[in-house]
Parts: C-alpha cells; sequence; structure tokens
C-alpha cells in the first residue's frame, strides 16, 4: 500500500457523505500527513453456552463484526508542514466537521470514504482521541496528534446481497493476500477469469499484474458475469 507515485505524494482524502450508500457528497478533508500504518481490526463475535451437564463452556457463533482501520492524524502550524493553513485548532474541527460533528440534516455525523492510492474503506468515525504536544510561550498549541478509529458500514440491501458472497451483481472489496492473481480471484467473484482486464480497469492498475498482499481490490458489478 502506497501514497507515492511516480515521484509524487498522494495525500489521503476523507470525503463525508450524508448517507449509508455514498451516493451524496457533503464535504471532503485532504490529510496533511499521510499515515505511517494503518492497523485492520477484525471481530468475530460469539457468546459461551455451557454444556448441559457437563459444567463445560462451548462457543456460539453470532456473527462477524464491522472491519476497523485506525491510524494517527497530524496537525502542525510549525512550517514543518507544507501548505498548513490556520491554527492547529482550526485544523482540527476541520477535521471533526467532516468526520464526527452531528449534522442536523442527517441527524448523525457524516458517513465518510477514506480514500489513498489503492487503499479505500467506507465507513463512519467510531472514536477519536487528540494529543497536544507542542506548544507556543502563549499556551498556544502548535501541534496535535489525534489518533482515529474507522468502522465499516454498508446498507442494509448490500449485507442480504452478501448473503450470496459469490453474487456477481454486487461490488466486493477484497485484500490480496500472498499468491492471488487477479484472473484467479476473479475466478472466485465472478467464475470468470478472463474479466481481470476489466476489474484492473476499474481499480486503475496499469497491469494486471501490479497486485500484491495487502492491496485492496474492488471487484465492481460485471453485466453477464
Amino acid at each position: 500500500m502506497s501514497g507515492i507515485s511516480a515521484g509524487t505524494l498522494t495525500p489521503m482524502k476523507i470525503t463525508a457523505y450524508s448517507d449509508a450508500k455514498f451516493s451524496s457528497k457533503s464535504g471532503e478533508y485532504t490529510v496533511l500527513i499521510n499515515p505511517e500504518k494503518i492497523t485492520y481490526t477484525y471481530n468475530v463475535n460469539h457468546t459461551k453456552q455451557t454444556v448441559p451437564g457437563t459444567g463445560a463452556n462451548t462457543l456460539k457463533f453470532n456473527g462477524v463484526e464491522p472491519e476497523k482501520v485506525s491510524f494517527d492524524i497530524w496537525f502542525d502550524t510549525t512550517g514543518v508542514i507544507p501548505n498548513s493553513s490556520g491554527d492547529v485548532y482550526d485544523q482540527i474541527n476541520s477535521f471533526r466537521k467532516i468526520t464526527y460533528d452531528y449534522q442536523g440534516s442527517i441527524h448523525r455525523p457524516n458517513f465518510v470514504q477514506l480514500s489513498w492510492g489503492t487503499f479505500i474503506f467506507k465507513g463512519v468515525l467510531s472514536s477519536l482521541s487528540v494529543v497536544y504536544s507542542l506548544f507556543s510561550p502563549q499556551g498556544e498549541a502548535l501541534r496535535a496528534k489525534a489518533t482515529v478509529t474507522f468502522e465499516e458500514t454498508r446498507d442494509p440491501v448490500t449485507i442480504v446481497k452478501e448473503g450470496n458472497p459469490n453474487s456477481p451483481d454486487m461490488t466486493h472489496l477484497i485484500n490480496v493476500v500472498e499468491g492471488d492473481t487477479l484472473p484467479m480471484m476473479c475466478f472466485r467473484i465472478y467464475g470468470d477469469p478472463t474479466l481481470y482486464t476489466e476489474v484492473a480497469r476499474a481499480n486503475g492498475l496499469d497491469h494486471f499484474t501490479d497486485i500484491r498482499p495487502g492491496m485492496r481490490i474492488e471487484f465492481p458489478p460485471i453485466e453477464n458475469s
């Protein structure tokens, strides 16, 4: 995963939407410093049940919890970050407006899409903590680090469709693992390995071999697959 292409820095963008289908854009925030690392968290929900007459416990599967991603965002007005403007509080408020603040028109905070190179994640902000680490002699904050966690969200129609994980009439977001090839992944999703050129084009890949472990590939609905 990389935000660098042909020597040009590509910043992470956080785009706000007012609906869970991510069809109505309502704002955008550009991260000043790209994350050094992104942590994925996957949780499986089980309930402990006692086996009658034994005193031993077994686990009942309840479901897979939404995927989460966590990383740090820096805010700085010391001049270290090019193109930074306003004070640290203004920068944090701009970020909060997109991700955290209550939106009266939808009666909740925004839905957001994180985009950085091949990394695309759709969800909502689930936690935000800010640590101020540098101050002026007058006590004004000059630098702060926000630790954020976003939780995946999908509209109910998509969740129902995912009852059939190989359904070709929905968009799939798949993490590439060691040994994967685009034709092989197309065969798993569509049942047709020859659709790799369309998937490569949809993901902006110059060549279908330009995939590597950890990359997140979008498999869009393809008619007559």
